[in-house]
């Protein structure tokens, strides 16, 4: 028997309902953070589709919510 992960805390990235023909939801293009002399990501892109799951997961401290902040604009990049 398998167990299942239960999410604790979610960020959950979504783009404006409508009648938009593009199969892009979101797309982030080279992204660096550092945090003193330590990189949290160096020139990160993605490209999310309509209809695609995205799994952030590491240890604590590794940058997931940076990462997050990041993209949604709540955090600046470099």
């Amino acid at each position: 028997m398998r167990r299942q992960r239960i999410a604790k805390d979610k960020a959950i990235l979504a783009a404006p309902k409508g009648q938009s023909t593009s199969k892009t939801v979101f797309e982030a293009r080279n992204i660096t953070k550092f945090f003193e002399r330590i990189s949290i990501c160096k020139n990160f892109s993605t490209c999310i589709l309509k209809g695609d799951r995205v799994e952030i997961f590491g240890a604590n401290g590794f940058g997931k919510s940076t990462l997050i902040k990041i993209l949604l604009k709540q955090h600046p990049p470099l």
